[in-house]
């Protein structure tokens, strides 16, 4: 199965910001479970992604995959597998999920917007702040007419934040061909 999961801002859909390369939020219960569904999976990302996670290290106790330019491959770490053509890794990405594999697409926000029409699912915490800026966007999903709400966790209280934790469904997902 290939799934989206984000945390966005509700009223924007920010993800992040490139002038500091890093996520608009970092809250305890997201990011909890965000390593709940992606542990011992797959994870796509780009290379910004990538250079944005703690020390530009892989996330541990998954497959990493990124999909970058040929110039970056010398930059990435050994443990990360790399794509550097879109089509290639969709294929791949066809195949691990034939294979029972859940594939979860973690950003940034071009890699999101390819992968969005192959989408099984995809897992929002929409957290309602309006003080944060942020450049780096998901798809607004409830503009979106391939998608409808399947599950809803509304109302989540934090130390800070109210969001909630929403499913959506693709309903009409392209599904990739592998060449013979």
């Amino acid at each position: 199965m290939i799934i989206g999961i984000a945390c966005v801002q509700a009223g924007t859909w920010a993800i992040g910001n490139s002038k500091t390369n890093s996520l608009m939020y970092h809250i305890k219960c997201d990011m909890d479970f965000f390593k709940k569904k992606t542990w011992h999976n797959i994870v796509i990302m780009g290379y910004n992604c990538l250079k944005s996670l703690p020390n530009g290290k892989p996330l541990e106790g998954r497959m990493n995959v990124v999909l970058c330019s040929k110039e970056h491959n010398k930059d990435l770490p050994r443990a990360i597998s790399h794509f550097n053509d879109f089509q290639d890794l969709l294929i791949d990405t066809k195949i691990w999920s034939n294979w029972g594999m859940d594939v979860y697409i973690i950003g940034g926000g071009k890699i999101y917007q390819e992968f969005l029409p192959y989408m099984d699912k995809v897992y929002i915490t929409k957290v309602y702040d309006d003080k944060k800026k942020g450049d780096i966007y998901f798809p607004n999903l409830d503009k979106d007419k391939r998608f409808e709400i399947c599950d809803i966790l509304k109302n989540v209280k934090t130390k800070n934040y109210s969001l909630d934790f929403i499913t959506y469904r693709n309903k009409s997902k392209i599904n990739i061909e592998i060449p013979e």
